[in-house]
């Protein structure tokens, strides 16, 4: 969501209370809990009428990959080779010159992964020409997407379609 210049994601308060939380309230900061859960929405911004709240949120790591960095941040090292892997080994100057910019030490010494050269593999390119159909109908392009959560109708996948010939387009969720 982007609102009033602030980058952030929605959460529906309604959601969660239908789901089991729990909502009070310390001082003037809303607090949504539910088991080991607890947002506290603690920043209040004036717009208009009314205010906008919003939390801060301790991420959650998704692989050994983040919890090493939130580490490295917080203790300004971390191991060469863990660093240059998270950043999708980038040249060996690429590598120190992005702790150095984040004020990070290296440490141990670096070692040469057969994933580096895969990683900086390229497709050759190959010359596309294409037949723009001439009758509406005749060619239709499909592309089918998934969302990580399922839309407010309980919907998980999306179908866009195109006619060649007219660039018509339709979606199907």
């Amino acid at each position: 969501m982007v609102s009033f210049g602030f980058v952030g994601k929605l959460f529906s308060v309604t959601k969660a209370l239908s789901n089991g939380a729990q909502l009070s309230n310390e001082g003037e900061s809303v607090v949504v809990s539910k088991g080991p859960a607890r947002f506290v929405f603690n920043i209040q911004l004036k717009r208009g009428n009314g205010h906008l709240l919003g939390c801060k949120i301790r991420p959650s790591f998704r692989n050994k990959e983040e919890s090493y960095l939130s580490t490295a941040k917080q203790q300004n090292k971390i191991d060469i080779n863990v660093f240059h892997k998270m950043l999708g080994h980038p040249s060996d100057a690429r590598t120190i010159s992005t702790a150095k910019d984040l004020v990070i030490e290296l440490t141990g010494e670096l070692e040469s992964y057969n994933n580096c050269a895969f990683g900086k593999m390229q497709q050759m390119k190959v010359p596309k020409e294409r037949n723009v159909s001439s009758n509406p109908g005749d060619k239709i392009f499909l592309d089918i997407s998934t969302i990580k959560y399922p839309s407010e109708g309980g919907k998980r996948h999306w179908a866009l379609f195109v006619d060649d010939c007219t660039k018509y387009k339709w979606s199907i969720f």
